[in-house]
């Protein structure tokens, strides 16, 4: 069965990215330049939540602001779960939480490697393939 679909504030989007751009002090302008889009009228239409970002500019977005989907979706406190990169941001410092994801990440490549190369040798044993 299919759930019905979310929607999402426009306003409270907008809010959220106001209120994160103006919390790590980058200007309008920076933030034009940092998405390589012609005018800033695009962004105060979207911090005075009148549209959407496209999906590109706001994957962009959450890189430079450093935040997951949630933080800008939502209002704060009102996280529908809590995620792993809002779990991470609980327990450690400020800005470890990016760190952390891409220990993570290679954490998860070597195990996945040391599997395969650990069933081959398995594999080779049990069956002389």
């Amino acid at each position: 069965m299919i759930k019905d679909r979310l929607e999402y504030d426009k306003k409270v989007i907008g809010e959220n990215l106001r209120e994160l751009r103006v919390a790590k002090n980058i200007s309008i302008e920076e933030v034009r330049e940092y998405l390589q889009i012609g005018s800033q009228q695009a962004i105060y239409k979207w911090e005075e939540g009148r549209c959407y970002p496209q999906a590109d500019n706001l994957l962009a977005l959450m890189q430079l602001y450093e935040v997951g989907l949630e933080e800008l979706v939502y209002r704060k406190g009102e996280y529908p779960m809590l995620t792993l990169t809002a779990f991470l941001r609980q327990i450690l410092p400020a800005g470890d939480y990016m760190v952390c994801w891409g220990k993570l990440i290679l954490i998860i490549c070597v195990v996945k490697f040391r599997f395969w190369k650990f069933y081959a040798r398995i594999k080779e044993y049990r069956f002389g393939d």
